[in-house]
């Protein structure tokens, strides 16, 4: 299921699995492997993870893109975030450090920031995403904040082409119907897009 849906994303196609299990069981090890081949296969490998006790807005996000911001050359970077980077420095702070003339912008409305930064991310693994497949691992959604979520339903059913494959995993004991990712589960099983592992 993994290796197939890497293999539409290699096409342009974006993709989602997730991962669901219970504690131990191999979760994690799984997503490495595939993550592996897919850096064998000219991709790049992101990853992040939720954390139980210090978790923050987009974690996981920020995670896998500072990693994806510090492999990046200058130059490429610079043509990545042209017109959006000054929306992303906030939440990206690696992008500060490698184009050190990027302002940011100073949030006036906290829920428009949040739309101009979704959009901007949007945008970002797009461009991201057109010259080497991208490969993001999301760990312990079990642990996500809504917006982390909300985030991977909106890049996962975008309209803007990509090569791209998210893999997230959780505990499936640890999720009941009052959990955030009970109701994301819930959308995306109407997702064609993604699909799901249960080990």
């Amino acid at each position: 299921t993994l290796v197939g849906a890497w293999k539409l994303a290699m096409t342009g196609e974006r993709r989602l699995v997730l991962v669901a299990g219970e504690p131990g069981i191999g979760k994690t090890r799984l997503a490495a492997e595939l993550a592996a081949r897919g850096v064998d296969h000219g991709g790049v490998a992101l990853h992040g993870w939720c954390d139980e006790d210090m978790g923050s807005p987009f974690q996981p996000w920020v995670q896998a893109l500072n990693a994806f911001v510090r492999s990046c050359d200058a130059e490429e970077l610079a043509t990545i975030t042209a017109g959006i980077g000054e929306d992303l420095v906030r939440l990206v702070p690696e992008l500060g450090n490698r184009l050190p003339d990027l302002a940011g912008v100073e949030p006036t409305d906290a829920e428009a920031e949040r739309a101009r930064v979704v959009d901007a991310i949007d945008v970002f693994v797009e461009r991201a995403s057109a010259s080497r497949p991208l490969l993001v691992v999301l760990d312990d959604l079990h642990w996500a904040d809504r917006a982390t979520l909300a985030l991977l339903l909106r890049l996962v059913r975008s309209d803007r082409p990509g090569a791209m494959l998210f893999v997230g995993t959780y505990r499936d004991t640890d999720v009941d119907r009052r959990h955030p990712l009970a109701d994301a589960l819930g959308d995306l099983r109407r997702e064609p897009r993604a699909s799901r592992v249960a080990l």
